[in-house]
């Protein structure tokens, strides 16, 4: 009976260390994140904003349509996997040209962010954040 207790608390740990080792693994790849800003305001009226220190949308209608290009570049020694992430009230807004990518030493890429606001938004200004995650590139 007790040998039966053992078996399963072992089966029990097995899949939770695996989990642990798993991601302690993958937050070892992460080189670096940089955060870009990305803002909007929605209102009656168009506008734009020519800010440059985050990724202004400028002002757009309920319903409306936007997109910015923004360039990820990799001034490391080594190839690195990027990943881009949306986080913030117009995740579910916005889409991105490329999640996923390779950068070699020395390269760039472009990405667009392409925002659309839903016809029910809410009348104010929003920030949401982009995160550029570089990773060690496996061998």
């Amino acid at each position: 009976m007790k040998s039966a207790y053992v078996i399963l608390i072992a089966i029990a740990l097995v899949p939770l260390i695996a989990s642990i080792t798993y991601l302690g693994y993958q937050r070892s790849l992460i080189v670096e994140v940089k955060e870009i800003e990305m803002a909007l305001e929605v209102s009656t009226i168009y506008g734009f904003n020519v800010n440059s220190s985050r990724l202004n949308l400028g002002t757009l209608p309920q319903g409306g349509h936007a997109y910015r290009d923004f360039t990820v570049v990799n001034n490391g020694e080594s190839t690195q996997n990027i990943e881009l992430a949306v986080s913030g009230p117009m995740k579910d807004w916005t889409t991105l040209s490329y999640e996923r990518f390779v950068l070699g030493p020395g390269m760039n890429q472009t990405v667009q962010a392409n925002v659309h606001v839903p016809g029910n938004a809410e009348m104010k200004e929003y920030l949401s954040t982009i995160y550029v995650i570089y990773k060690k590139a496996h061998r």
